[in-house]
């Protein structure tokens, strides 16, 4: 059986406040009213992608730099 989910599509921001007051506080309200679908979240913005892309990328090679030590 496929599991229901719903889209939360935006533009994006590389802000973490933002993101958290914003994107997130509304995936979570929609989380709530629909118990039981998945919430995703996508953005529209290429240039936001990429720089979350890098972002990401850099906090895994510290990470393994860490794992390391």
């Amino acid at each position: 059986m496929l599991k229901k989910g719903i889209l939360v599509v935006n533009f994006g921001t590389t802000y973490k406040k933002q993101l958290e007051n914003c994107i997130e506080a509304i995936e979570n309200f929609i989380g709530t009213k629909f118990k039981y679908y998945d919430v995703r979240r996508a953005f529209t913005s290429n240039i936001i992608i990429k720089k979350l892309k890098k972002r990401i990328i850099s906090i895994l090679a510290q990470l393994k730099m860490l794992l390391r030590k």
